[in-house]
């Protein structure tokens, strides 16, 4: 029998705790007495080129992993190597590299007697050798990965900035994230682990180009509108559209996906944003008529808003419409009816701040979401009437997070995340045989784990 380990929490109360009076307790420290001494190599910081450096990494149990006794991970999420700079009061460039890509991207899983895995490759297409880590990276529900964005290589992202020398008007071109909704640190989440599955839905980073413009009011930006195209595949992993498992970097889609995106920040107080994006991800390739080599739609529409009415509280909240599911012609090709697929949600959160002496500061905040668990898989399984798949199951997911930050660049933190999916057989999570079939214990939903984040400068 797999033996269930509890989360430590009074190890975590008690760190935390210790931190706090630690704090509160010591006198404030004193000036240094002479500069600290230069490093060996100084790091560039002037107009052609400034250097930043993030570095995070949680240790965690995820007991959707325990069936194979996986479920604690200690894993560096990324170390991200900014480079930035100006060339002329025209041009500029942004560049992120990240050596550490550890992104929750499937592969073709060897499958397991008595599981259903969606990534297993299928008969029917070109073959493709599984391998052992597919079964801890199938989808949302079941990955191995702290990091919601998909790199290429060690890219994480590379753009040039061609725009007017007050910033009003550019365009920008390269491989950069998608502006829909909050990015997830915009938020106070972490990772992959505690995330809403909305802000990881909406983590794109892809190739393509945008303009961009800014409506100011007394030296402060008012609105901010974007729009562009980019490369399709931007949702191919998650809807189930493998294509073969090519690298994730690499198109399979000839056209473009549209974005969009506007914020209103009519005060400090107040932020707004409706952003979505219209496209397709995968192709029809038609000497295979296979539902994992297939087209998929990639519609996405999001309403964002947050409220800050002090620099120590804030709440914020998003509403997501998706839609997915294969187009007319793709279901064809596999002998199905066309239909697209919706799905919708929400998640809704707050989050405090206590200054904790001259410098330390605490935070805590919690976040509940509600989305919809239609999928393309879930609609092509309901057609088959297969393994209970059904369209208008909901996940539900609680997340709370709680940190202490000793300087700015620091944060040291724990959270809980307790994820409600009625349909984890789907994911090789539960088995579909067996004496246990179908059936989900509460371990099952459980990812709690401790964090740190270090930023310089």
């Amino acid at each position: 029998m797999r033996s269930v380990f509890r989360p430590p929490w009074a190890v975590l109360a008690c760190t935390l705790l210790l931190g706090v009076a630690s704090a509160r307790g010591q006198p404030a420290p004193q000036a240094p007495q002479a500069p600290a001494a230069s490093p060996a190599v100084p790091v560039p910081d002037h107009e052609r080129l400034r250097v930043s450096f993030e570095l995070m990494g949680a240790g965690y149990w995820d007991y959707s992993q325990a069936p194979l006794g996986h479920e604690a991970q200690g894993r560096i999420g990324w170390a991200i190597v900014g480079l930035r700079g100006t060339i002329n009061p025209y041009i500029s460039y942004a560049a992120e590299l990240n050596p550490v890509d550890d992104a929750a991207y499937p592969e073709p899983a060897c499958g397991e007697a008595g599981y259903f895995y969606p990534n297993v490759p299928d008969p029917t297409i070109p073959a493709v050798a599984c391998v052992p880590d597919g079964r801890n990276r199938v989808d949302l529900y079941r990955f191995v990965g702290l990091d919601p964005l998909t790199q290429q290589n060690a890219v994480r992202s590379a753009v040039i900035d061609v725009h007017r020398p007050d910033g009003r008007f550019g365009v920008r071109a390269g491989r950069f994230v998608l502006p829909l909704g909050f990015g997830w640190r915009e938020m106070g989440s972490w990772s992959n682990v505690d995330a809403p599955l909305i802000q990881r839905l909406d983590a794109n980073a892809t190739f393509g180009a945008g303009v961009y413009g800014r409506v100011t009011r007394a030296g402060a930006t008012v609105a901010r509108i974007e729009l562009g195209l980019v490369r399709g595949d931007t949702n191919r992993n998650t809807e189930y559209s493998y294509s073969a498992f090519v690298a994730a970097d690499e198109d399979t889609n000839s056209g473009a996906t549209g974005f969009g995106r506007v914020v209103f920040t009519p005060s400090p107080l107040v932020d707004l944003r409706i952003s979505g994006k219209y496209g397709y991800s995968g192709s029809k390739v038609e000497p295979y008529p296979s539902f994992y080599i297939s087209k998929r739609n990639d519609k996405a529409l999001i309403g964002s808003i947050q409220l800050r009415p002090s620099r120590y509280v804030r709440a914020f909240g998003e509403y997501a419409r998706y839609v997915s599911g294969l187009p007319d012609t793709s279901a064809e090709l596999i002998g199905l009816p066309p239909s697209a697929v919706i799905k919708r949600g929400y998640y809704a959160g707050v989050e405090l701040a206590v200054p904790l002496g001259r410098r330390w500061e605490a935070r805590a905040g919690v976040t509940r979401e509600d989305l919809s668990r239609n999928d393309s898989l879930v609609w092509f399984l309901e057609q088959q009437a297969l393994y209970r798949a059904h369209l208008g199951a909901r996940v539900r997911s609680t997340i709370v997070r709680w940190s202490i930050r000793p300087a700015p660049q620091v944060e040291l933190g724990a959270f809980w995340n307790k994820m409600d999916n009625p349909l984890l057989w789907l994911s090789g999570v539960v088995p579909v045989e067996g004496d246990r079939a179908y059936q989900t214990r509460g371990e099952d939903r459980a990812k709690y784990g401790m964090v740190f984040t270090v930023s310089v400068p």
